[in-house]
């Protein structure tokens, strides 16, 4: 298994995201609403699920990580639909005149948009070449990856050196997307055999950058944002759950899908 260690630093995650959520989510459940209580339930249950999965092929326990691996067909869907739950969610406090999101909603909108496909791609990827323990193990990581710019997003503001003509946020957000993106070329060169997926988070991330630089409030993105709130949050939903399923049903029949005899799983 590449990165034997490597659940450690998944649970390392738990306290960032603890932290950098605290204000805006844990702090106020009872004000936040449902499209981000899903995004925020199901993102903390796949770290939990991805870092058991290594620890149980780090242990040899490989009848564990099979039998949990089957889970990810019902997190992965629902994690997809809290996403977008949490994107319209976000647009619909831009329309109502949020100062944060009236101003960063569009650019912010457009990175979660980006990541979201992303994490979707890596875990298909997993499944697709779980049979190939670098390839599997490398795209399962990279997705944990993902985490950093929104967590490192909210807690950096409060250690950086403030700038008079900009906003607190924006410095904090670049230098979140800088440290992904560091970090997954460092993974990607330190084990080259599974450099792919760590480098598609890379590009990824380096997209999101681009797209919150690109795109501010204007009129042609209030418009967006009006005809995608206007959709039922339950059609949204609905529909990210059927396409996320259909991706990893065809990732599993690409994968071989049941054998009756799985093979050995590596452990060096």
């Amino acid at each position: 298994m590449p990165f034997h260690r490597s659940y450690y630093a998944v649970l390392l995650l738990a306290p960032l995201v603890l932290v950098a959520f605290w204000p805006g989510y844990f702090a106020i459940p009872r004000q936040v609403v449902f499209g981000v209580h899903a995004h925020a339930l199901t993102a903390i249950l796949w770290l939990v699920l991805l870092a058991t999965q290594m620890w149980a092929i780090r242990t040899r326990r490989g009848h564990l990580h099979r039998t949990l691996g089957l889970a990810l067909f019902v997190f992965v869907p629902l994690f997809v639909a809290g996403g977008a739950l949490a994107i319209q969610a976000m647009m619909t406090k831009a329309l109502a005149g949020h100062p944060f999101y009236a101003r960063f909603g569009p650019g912010l909108a457009a990175a979660d948009a980006l990541a979201t496909p992303c994490f979707l791609a890596l875990v298909a990827y997993a499944v697709a070449q779980r049979r190939h323990v670098h390839a599997h193990g490398g795209a399962m990581l990279a997705t944990a990856v993902l985490v950093l710019p929104p967590a490192l997003g909210r807690v950096l503001p409060a250690v950086l050196p403030t700038m008079p003509s900009l906003h607190p946020f924006v410095p904090a957000f670049y230098a979140a997307q800088m440290v992904a993106v560091v970090v997954a070329l460092v993974a990607a060169r330190a084990d080259r055999r599974q450099a792919g997926p760590f480098r598609l988070v890379a590009a990824n991330v380096t997209l999101q950058a681009a797209a919150f630089a690109l795109l501010s409030p204007s009129p042609a993105a209030m418009r967006a944002f009006r005809a995608a709130t206007a959709t039922p949050a339950a059609v949204v939903a609905l529909t990210a759950i059927a396409v996320a399923a259909a991706v990893l049903w065809w990732a599993w029949r690409a994968g071989g899908g049941v054998r009756r005899r799985s093979p050995a799983v590596a452990y060096s």
